[in-house]
Order: C-alpha cells, then sequence, then structure tokens
C-alpha cells in the first residue's frame, strides 16, 4: 500500500481543528526513554495555535527542500513491520517462554535505542511492557486498536492513561452501505 499523501492524510483525520498538525496531549518524556530514536524523530516540541508548549507528531513528514527530499523515499503504508512482528512474537511467548520473548521484546528496543529488560517477575508484567512497546511503536499510526482486540480486551488504555471500555461490538467495524448494496451482502 502507498500514499503519496500520508502526512496530509495523518493531519486531516487526526489532527485536532484548528492546528496543522497531530499533537500528543500527554506527558510524551515519560513515555520514552531520553535516547529512543522514536522520541528524537517521531515528535518535536513547540507551541500551538493557542502558544501552549506540545509535543506534535512528526513521523510522517519529510524534508521540504527537494535536495533534501530527494534523499527520502516517500513514505509507505506497510502491511506489517518487523517491528510489529517482533511485538507478536514476544505476546505468544509471554505465556509458555518468558526468556525468549524478551528476546524478540530486547531486539526491537535496542534497535529503538531504548534500555532493554534483563527480567521480569511474570508474564503479566511481561504482557504489559509488550502492550507499552505497541504505544511507543505505533504511535498515530492506529496500529494498537488491532492488539486489543486480537488480544480482546476489555479496556482500550491510551498513552495519557485514558481508558474506554470495550466489547466485541467496538471491536467489529459495520460493512459499508456501498459492500451491502452492492455486495449482495446483509
Amino acid at each position: 500500500m502507498y500514499t503519496y499523501k500520508l502526512k496530509d492524510n495523518s493531519d486531516y483525520y487526526l489532527a485536532p481543528k484548528g492546528t496543522d498538525q497531530l499533537f500528543i496531549s500527554s506527558p510524551v518524556e515519560k513515555m520514552f526513554a531520553t535516547d529512543d530514536i522514536r522520541f528524537k524523530y517521531w515528535l518535536i516540541q513547540k507551541k500551538d495555535v493557542y502558544e501552549i508548549d506540545r509535543y506534535f507528531v512528526r513521523k510522517f513528514e519529510r524534508p521540504e527542500k527537494v535536495e533534501e527530499a530527494e534523499k527520502y523515499s516517500e513514505p509507505n503504508v506497510p502491511l506489517i513491520k518487523i517491528s510489529e512482528m517482533y511485538l507478536i512474537a514476544a505476546e505468544c511467548l509471554s505465556e509458555t517462554n518468558t526468556a525468549e520473548a524478551l528476546t524478540y521484546l530486547n531486539k526491537l528496543k535496542s534497535e529503538r535505542v531504548s534500555p532493554v529488560v534483563e527480567n521480569v517477575a511474570n508474564s503479566a508484567e511481561l504482557l504489559e511492557m509488550i502492550r507499552t512497546e505497541y504505544h511507543r511503536e505505533f504511535l498515530s499510526e492506529g496500529q494498537t486498536f488491532f492488539m486489543y482486540k486480537r488480544l480482546a480486551l476489555d479496556r482500550m488504555t491510551n498513552f495519557s492513561g485514558l481508558t474506554e471500555e470495550m466489547d466485541e461490538a467496538k471491536y467489529i467495524f459495520p460493512l459499508p452501505k456501498d459492500e451491502i448494496q452492492f455486495g449482495g451482502r446483509k
């Protein structure tokens, strides 16, 4: 899947009205380690239209200067990323083999220059670390929804700490009207 306007689409659909960009409303300094490259390259601190300091998401931006922009390809929308594969593998192993699960989690964390985890007390603690890493890795992508759906969790929590009670109906998107009308679906 590919789009020339990934940043434009992200800003249009996800940015609050009255702003030119998607910003993060929680204290992201607590979410990332200081040296984490995701914090360094995906976020920028600046004032919003109300002169309030906020962290804005810039992970979909590309340089505006032509000579700089030519160094980078246009952003792709991957169907699955290696980081997601590491997290899913860690998630699958969290109940049966915490040592191997930590290997996958730490592979991702070390690639992001984030402190690795030496050991965990139990599988529940490990799963919570994996969920937290999902929030970091898929910041503003919407991918964490699918983790919550796959695990059939009854509460969805964003990294701001806000929660949404979930049930099966909230995890199922309705069929598009055109699909019902022209696809012979009911």
